[in-house]
């Protein structure tokens, strides 16, 4: 089959890459919080709008692995010998993170970037979470296709992923390659298979601009009550939700909003290069940022 790509969520998977690295660079707030309460959630759901069951199961699972793991190990050990060799060169590195080899070696394989030990290059953890979800979804998809004259078993089973995902998904549980945030984030990649199939998108664009501000709106400050509530930025990475009810529905309203902006925006060369272009953004951002806070010691205040 002909591959095709859909400008406008080539333009949200943009959005969504610029915000993550803003939340994960930029020291304010403001910007922080607001990026960190949607953009993850995000990627999955638009990963769900772009997912296509598989015909053979063994091939599915060998281009998974194929564009997820082998990416993953790949700047893995190149972030790892970098840091190795950065750490004897320049040894104020190895203040703010371990370059030991052994150690971080280790932490590639347990695939857990908690509490905050894959400071090489701490961004792979998605593509481990990512790996763990697209595993899960597929046999959810086995669960739907099976109780397929089972009405709304799809969301039905959504609805208890929330449930599971409240008391699991939490920074003291770190299970191998991120499985215990897969549980949370397979919520936002179901509920975006979800709106493929019942093809909910494809109104949409008859939104008025204001519904598009509205949602956006609603979203910020759901994510903002829930940081005042918790007195922390919401952190998918180290599973910090603080209120489940206010992070679920924060994030939705972030994500449709974005969404809906998205396709309103039509085209855009610089975001859908973004977006086409993500993965190799999310890996490789981290590096320039702990340079420059070494070089120029000043923009440590401004830089996370």
């Amino acid at each position: 089959m002909k591959s095709y790509r859909i400008h406008w969520i080539d333009i949200a998977k943009g959005i969504c890459i610029i915000s993550i690295v803003i939340g994960h660079v930029y020291h304010n707030s403001f910007i922080r919080t607001y990026a960190l309460s949607f953009d993850v959630p995000m990627f999955f759901f638009l990963s769900g709008l772009c997912y296509r069951k598989p015909d053979d199961s063994i091939e599915y699972f060998i281009n998974k692995i194929k564009r997820v793991v082998v990416p993953y190990f790949s700047f893995s050990l190149i972030s790892i010998l970098v840091f190795a060799v950065a750490g004897r060169i320049m040894p104020q590195i190895s203040n703010i993170m371990n370059c030991s080899l052994e150690d971080n070696i280790l932490v590639m394989l347990w695939g857990n970037s908690k509490p905050d030990v894959m400071k090489y290059n701490s961004p792979l953890w998605f593509l481990t979470c990512y790996f763990s979800v697209l595993v899960l979804a597929f046999i959810v998809e086995k669960i739907v296709d099976f109780l397929r004259n089972v009405r709304y078993v799809r969301e039905i089973i959504i609805i208890c992923l929330i449930l599971i995902g409240g008391g699991d998904s939490t920074p003291s549980i770190t299970l191998p390659w991120h499985l215990e945030t897969a549980v949370s984030m397979l919520v936002w990649l179901e509920l975006g298979i979800t709106f493929k199939e019942k093809k909910l998108f494809d109104r949409s664009i008859k939104f008025k601009n204001v519904i598009i501000v509205i949602f956006l709106v609603v979203g910020a400050l759901l994510g903002f009550i829930n940081r005042d509530i918790i007195k922390t930025s919401l952190q998918v990475r180290q599973d910090i939700y603080g209120v489940h009810v206010l992070y679920y529905l924060g994030a939705f309203f972030g994500i449709m909003g974005f969404s809906l902006l998205s396709q309103r925006i039509g085209k855009n060369k610089i975001l859908e290069y973004c977006g086409r272009n993500s993965l190799s953004i999310l890996v490789v951002h981290k590096f320039p940022v702990l340079f420059f806070q070494e070089l120029f010691p000043p923009l440590q205040k401004r830089l996370w």
